[in-house]
């Protein structure tokens, strides 16, 4: 032991060293539990020695120390080695090792092994290991082909009762978005329940819920998760409260909508960006156009072609002066986007406020607007002379 590291008592230290030479396991495995744990910084290689040997002698408790080692605190991990000690522990009956063993057989195996995963899982999970039982959901749901969704509807709700807010979460959205029919009455209780435990994605998808899915919306229920998850940093949570606010309360809160929408889109959420630069054009009375075009052009820059075909109708003619050249390039990219209008305001802007005008430009905007199924492009097509 080098001077630097912070060493155990040395008389309790030395009995465990000579018990675990004398061939004792159980000494063993607590000295490589002190070598690892205790030293500061740990001794990893003597801890991998102790432990191997009471692992050797029949300790599961060591086989698993030794399984997690090997698994994540080795470079290179020894794969191999981690599944064949984690395996012994799991098959002594030891739970956390079922569910770290079904970890690596998944996530550390190329391809994985998802019937072993599955079986470990399951061992653990009947055993009251809730996390594994949460697992066991989610690669019966996501991950097998087909799906068992009813097993892992089972499986969710077992680790959901048992506490964990994950599972909650994962049950309620699999009973809204998976199961036919829906059970959004179940949906509901699980997303709360987790949500009640702090989960702003739970928080946001039950606001979601009572807003958007159930007959007749609750909104003032939709409102106070919403707020919660946005309050936790949720940006699509605050979106969608400041839409909310914006359009579906009588009246309208718009200072409120401002000030999530805001929250949202400093989070990087472009749709959030789109809705406060659409509030502050469209909304507010009167109107902050260049406080609007700068939260377009935050969403446009970041790829929404709505807003960048928003963008395109401020400089063109909202803004003062305006600004047709800037107008043409933001058309453009929404266009090009697949903004369904975008090509035939373009060709306008071409034809009627560029100078020189540039018809061939309007043209070849308009065929585009045309082929896409723009009527009004189509129309305007038709008045220019043949080519």
């Amino acid at each position: 032991m080098t001077e630097t590291q912070q060493s155990p008592d040395s008389t309790n230290f030395d009995r465990l060293q000579h018990a675990a030479e004398a061939g004792d396991a159980d000494a063993a495995y607590h000295l490589g539990t002190v070598l690892a744990d205790v030293l500061d910084p740990p001794d990893l290689t003597g801890a991998r020695r102790w432990w191997e040997e009471a692992a050797a002698a029949g300790n599961p408790h060591a086989a698993y120390r030794l399984g997690c080692l090997l698994a994540t605190l080795v470079d290179p991990p020894d794969v191999a080695g981690a599944r064949r000690w984690l395996e012994k522990a799991a098959g002594a009956g030891d739970p956390a090792a079922a569910y770290n063993l079904g970890i690596l057989l998944v996530n550390e195996l190329d391809p994985p092994d998802l019937a072993g995963a599955r079986r470990w899982w399951e061992q653990g999970a009947a055993a009251g290991d809730s996390e594994a039982a949460n697992r066991l959901g989610t690669l019966l749901s996501e991950q097998l082909d087909p799906p068992d969704l009813a097993g892992a509807a089972r499986w969710y709700q077992q680790s959901a009762e048992a506490g964990s807010s994950h599972a909650a979460y994962n049950l309620g959205m699999l009973l809204a978005t998976r199961i036919d029919p829906q059970d959004l009455a179940g949906a509901r209780h699980w997303l709360r329940q987790s949500a009640e435990s702090g989960d702003a994605d739970a928080a946001f998808e039950l606001g979601r819920l009572l807003a958007e899915r159930i007959n007749p919306p609750e909104l003032d229920d939709a409102r106070r998760w919403y707020q919660l998850a946005a309050e936790a940093g949720h940006p699509e949570a605050a979106k969608d409260l400041g839409y909310l606010l914006a359009f579906e309360v009588d009246p309208p809160d718009l200072a409120g909508a401002r000030r999530w929408y805001l929250q949202g889109a400093e989070a990087g959420d472009l749709a959030a960006a789109f809705n406060l630069g659409y509030l502050l054009a469209a909304q507010l009375d009167p109107p902050d156009r260049a406080e609007a075009a700068r939260w377009y052009q935050q969403a446009a820059e970041n790829g929404s072609a709505d807003a960048a075909f928003e963008l395109g109708d401020l400089l063109a003619g909202q803004l003062d002066p305006p600004d047709p050249a800037g107008a043409c390039r933001w058309y453009q990219q929404a266009a090009e986007a697949g903004h369904p209008h975008a090509a035939c305001y373009l060709g306008i802007l071409l034809a009627t406020r560029l100078d020189p005008p540039d018809p061939a430009g309007a043209r070849h905007w308009w065929t585009v607007g045309a082929d896409t199924g723009d009527t009004q492009a189509a129309d305007l097509l038709a008045t220019l002379p043949p080519e």
